[in-house]
């Protein structure tokens, strides 16, 4: 096991949080979100941007135990199950780092207060934005993988989630 990255903040500028995804999730048909709600999820993702606190931690693992017809993959006694799919892609790995992000814990307080206060569609759009954030720490710490494991001569294969 070598800890690549040890709990790192990252700058929130950094993600790229895509107002389009939000308005996709809430079922609006695409071009078809009116001014109010547009200028609702950009007010709130400025705020969630000032008040989230994005981090990160990876951590690579040497020799995995893949189990095909079991779908899952042993790392240092601990059985992770996989599906087909993942176990097929992962298979043949010599290493695998495992990373988490997080966004913090201040936009989920901040959906549910306002859920909590009678603003139902204000905090859904914080608890999606929120998610947003902790999709944009993902991509963030899988480039900074792939970067440096690529200049170290690995090959790393897509980002998988549980």
């Amino acid at each position: 096991m070598r800890i690549f990255i040890d709990s790192e903040s990252i700058n929130p500028a950094v993600l790229a949080i895509k107002r389009e995804n939000i308005i996709k999730t809430l079922g609006v048909p695409e071009n078809k979100a009116d001014d109010y709600l547009v200028s609702l999820i950009d007010e709130l993702i400025a705020y969630c941007l000032n008040i989230c606190t994005p981090k990160a931690a990876a951590t690579i693992f040497d020799l995995p135990v893949f189990s095909k017809s079991l779908n899952n993959m042993t790392i240092e006694g601990v059985t992770f199950n996989l599906n087909k799919m993942v176990t097929s892609a992962l298979q043949k790995s010599s290493s695998l780092a495992i990373f988490a992000g997080t966004c913090g814990e201040k936009t989920g307080q901040y959906s549910a207060q306002l859920i909590k206060d009678g603003h139902a569609l204000e905090g859904l759009v914080v608890d999606l934005i929120g998610s947003e954030i902790a999709e944009g720490v993902a991509e963030y710490i899988h480039s900074r993988v792939q970067s440096e494991m690529t200049a170290s001569g690995f090959k790393i294969t897509n980002r998988y989630s549980p």
